[in-house]
């Protein structure tokens, strides 16, 4: 441990491990620390000198950050020389002790004691507010914050040290993730300095230390990827990481039980980590010298295992941190893939519960707690243990453990009486990890107990928090408006902030609050203009909309669903290039969202741009696979280009999801096959997805994978899959009818095209069987005797009559099996029985004639 931190700080002097050691005293206890900063050895070098001064500096004085660039002028004069690397190293380190602080503030714990000025805390939050995107009300020590990334902007010519882009981008992240919103700006500052220190990092060299860096360097860039939605890159990333560290992931199935009286075995699903090619020494087994957080059992009375017992002995294999860390990242990326559906928790909990198997970090192992809690929360059975672990963490965030600083160490072999975890001991993982801040736990815990009944304990967790924000939304997602109203006039009475406006504008319905919000904010405050932007779009004004939305964006534009709306409010005034244009945002933000790509195919259409309304809409359906709106325009638009083929894919997806058949489009197909004639358009328009922004739930999702479209195909090679189509639709439509007990009627249009079909290709004994089906189905609709039915009788008869004589393709079943003569007279005969029978109800109406004429003349066939 104490190589790797020497290499990621680039130390390789004692008086340079010196400041690391400082560093981690610093983040166990700033205070402390300052107090006796001047008896520190560190005041023998000057270095040590600029770093004491720099974080006595950044605890004696909160907004030290405003000065941040003098100080270091007047600590470190000539410090952008070559030759002073010292002195750049000493304010790298005290921008990183700073950092480091903050983190063990709002993430790792332990909670830090003091309280700050109300308006230190809001120029504090006025300073790091980015792209109008305001800090969460209840992130803490920002003032460590503010100085650390000033230091670090001020070192931004520190070329010899290696490890600056990399601290760079770990600081845009943190910034980041304390915002309301994802912000352009420190997107760019992060994905900038990941590409720099990757580039540094990524090859791996003979040195173990800086093999590990490689590894480690990926699965944090994976970390700033997944956050931004940039879910292809991430995956590279964690692809390559366990290129790296040789280790192979696999989700596959094993027997097992899961419930405390089960008898039988039964296939679970598990994850299995294999090292393939891996020079690297198998991790050896230590003991923690601190205490982790425990993983909760579940109550005595609940039948469920506390794990699944698997009937095999699973891989016992010893995972590193980082390896652990690769495998939440997995889980976090088959999240954000994965459709919401009950299946989703049961596919992304063998990521966790492999990583709990091996204990050897805090922050790993603490996230994973948090994920496997989030995970557990949908299930009725396992709700209570999922606040039981919530609450574990939570206290866990409360406990001081003692410092281990002297040595840097976080592993120590053999046993005896350990303690809780130090701060320095908790950060050892923590930027390869995805954990929540302190706040969100809590605020999930009162959610959590709101669903078992406890709302009592549940508001009074928010009002000991001052999750004022949290306490209003709540009463108004219980209908408690009054309520809600109240707390938010109470709380704007003792400080007016944009956040309060904005909840009272929402809790009211008065668009006024959201208009004083932006004015106060110095017009910064997106939020209040995207509010604004959906009262309007609301009320279908959405000229106004759109310029709201615009002022909005002009503060923020790494907005997805605001560029959304816009592309929708175009739509909605006609204004197609606009719209275009603003949805290629959304894209180009989110890949994943269907939606976006659903009503590029819409615009699209409107420009007659068919070949890219295609590939727009087939990129939605890689995301709303269940959706029938986004289907049936699928398949309009393949109508239109032609291509039978990705229509006929498009009709059997739609016949999967129970829609009804569109007889029309089956017509136009079947004429193309057989006639490759031109198709026409059809009559009605093209549907457009609705535009309403806030009902998400209006489109189905679903686990379906649908295989890429086909190319254009023409004429007989489409009779196989225009056959498949049909015996699929025949089969669904018998299932309906089974299920309903036969009161739904045949489908006497599907017949009369099954029939018509295979008339065309002259397959003459499936034409008479469909014909025979359509003139028993048009019976039993309640048809009238004559007209369609006249005409299904007679052809009835005439397929019959080629049936008796025709060649081998037309005498051959559904299975293209040639039948005997004496199947095919017997379908003759059954033929004429029900011709027979129509003659009789039809009372000589029109067309008995000719039908008769043609039972005569099968007759006659039958008797030679």
């Amino acid at each position: 441990q104490q190589q790797q931190q020497q290499q990621l700080l680039h130390v390789d002097a004692p008086q340079q491990l010196l400041l690391v050691r400082a560093v981690a005293a610093f983040v166990e206890d700033p205070v402390a620390w300052c107090e006796s900063a001047a008896s520190s050895p560190l005041q023998q070098y000057d270095e040590g000198r600029v770093l004491a001064s720099l974080l006595c500096e950044a605890v004696r004085d909160p907004l030290a950050c405003r000065r941040a660039t003098a100080l270091v002028e007047r600590l470190a004069p000539g410090l952008h020389d070559a030759e002073h690397t010292q002195q750049q190293l000493a304010v790298l380190c005290a921008a990183v002790a700073c950092l480091l602080v903050f983190v063990r503030a709002n993430w790792t714990g332990p909670a830090m004691k003091g309280t700050q000025d109300a308006a230190v805390t809001s120029e504090l939050q006025s300073l790091l507010a980015v792209n109008g995107e305001p800090v969460c009300a209840q992130a803490c020590e920002l003032q460590y914050l503010a100085l650390g990334r000033q230091l670090l902007a001020s070192a931004s010519n520190f070329g010899c040290l290696q490890t600056y882009a990399w601290w760079r981008f770990r600081a845009a992240l943190v910034h980041q993730r304390i915002l309301t919103a994802p912000a352009f700006d420190l997107q760019s500052e992060a994905v900038r300095f990941l590409r720099q220190a990757h580039a540094r990092y990524a090859s791996a060299a003979s040195s173990r230390d800086r093999c590990q860096l490689a590894e480690r360097i990926r699965v944090e860039g994976a970390m700033v990827l997944l956050f931004y939605k940039r879910y292809r890159e991430a995956r590279k990333q964690l692809d390559e990481a366990q290129q790296l560290l040789g280790m192979c992931t696999e989700m596959t199935g094993a027997r097992g039980r899961r419930t405390k009286f089960q008898q039988e075995d039964t296939p679970q699903l598990m994850l299995t980590v294999e090292r393939l090619g891996s020079t690297r020494p198998p991790p050896c087994v230590e003991t923690l010298p601190y205490k982790l957080p425990e993983e909760v059992p579940f109550e005595s009375d609940s039948d469920l295992l506390d794990h699944i017992r698997f009937s095999d002995p699973i891989d016992s294999g010893l995972l590193e941190p980082l390896e652990q860390a690769v495998l939440l990242a997995l889980c976090e990326w088959t999240r954000a893939k994965l459709p919401m559906n009950e299946l989703r928790a049961e596919e992304l909990l063998p990521y966790v519960t492999r990583v709990l198997r091996d204990p050897v970090d805090w922050s790993t192992h603490t996230t994973a707690l948090i994920m496997k809690a989030t995970l557990e929360k949908k299930s009725a059975k396992s709700i209570s243990r999922s606040v039981n672990q919530l609450n574990e963490v939570c206290l866990e965030w409360q406990r001081v453990g003692s410092a281990c600083v002297r040595g840097l160490q976080t592993n120590i072999k053999g046993g005896g009486a350990v303690g809780n975890a130090s701060a320095w001991q908790r950060l050892r993982g923590q930027f390869t990890v995805a954990s929540p801040h302190m706040w969100e736990v809590k605020v999930d815990l009162g959610r959590r107990l709101v669903e078992v009944g406890c709302v009592k304990e549940a508001l009074q967790l928010f009002e000991e928090l001052s999750m004022w924000q949290e306490v209003i939304t709540f009463n108004a997602g219980l209908g408690q408006m009054a309520v809600a109203e109240r707390i938010a006039r109470e709380r704007l009475e003792k400080r007016e902030t944009p956040e309060l406006l904005c909840l009272l504008g929402e809790i009211t319905g008065d668009s006024s609050h959201f208009e004083k919000a932006w004015n106060i904010s110095g017009e910064h405050f997106a939020r209040a203009k995207r509010s604004l932007g959906e009262v309007c779009f609301r009320a279908r004004r959405y000229a106004e909309c759109v310029q709201h939305y615009r002022q909005a964006l002009a503060c923020n534009p790494l907005f997805p669903r605001c560029w959304f709306a816009v592309g929708c409010a175009h739509m909605q005034l006609g204004e197609w290039d606009d719209a275009l244009q603003a949805l290629s945002r959304v894209v180009s933000q989110d890949p994943d969202d269907g939606e976006a790509w659903c009503n590029m195919g819409a615009v699209y259409v409107q420009q007659q741009r068919l070949p890219e309304a295609k590939a727009s809409l087939w990129e939605a359906l890689k995301q709303k696979t269940n959706s029938v709106l986004i289907w049936q325009n699928y398949v309009v638009v393949c109508m239109k280009l032609r291509d039978c083929s990705a229509a006929i894919h498009g009709l059997r997806s739609l016949a999967d999801l129970e829609q009804p058949l569109d007889v029309e489009i089956l017509a136009l197909l079947m004429q193309a096959i057989l006639k490759n004639m031109p198709l026409h358009q059809r009559p009605s328009e093209l549907l457009l997805p609705s535009a309403d922004l806030l009902d998400d739930d209006n489109v189905a999702t679903g686990t379906t994978t649908a295989p890429p479209p086909a190319g254009t195909l023409t004429g007989r090679s489409l009779i196989p899959a225009f056959d498949n189509l049909l015996k699929l639709l025949h089969e669904k439509h018998d299932k309906q009818r089974q299920e309903q007990n036969q009161q739904t009627p045949p489908h006497v249009l599907l017949w009369h095209l099954t029939a018509e079909y295979n008339e065309g290709l002259h397959r003459f004994l499936r034409g008479c069987r469909a014909r025979l089906e359509e003139l028993r189905a048009r019976a039993s609709a309640g048809e009238a005797p004559n007209g369609a039915q006249a005409v299904a009788a007679e052809q009835l008869l005439l397929d019959a009559l080629d049936t008796l004589h025709g060649d081998a393709a037309a005498v051959a079943d559904e299975d293209g099996d040639a039948t005997d003569e004496a199947e095919r007279r017997e379908l003759a005969h059954t033929a004429m029985e029900e011709v027979r029978r129509w003659l009789e109800r039809s009372n000589g109406g029109a067309g008995c004639e000719s039908v008769a004429a043609a039972l005569e003349q099968l007759r006659h066939q039958l008797e030679q």
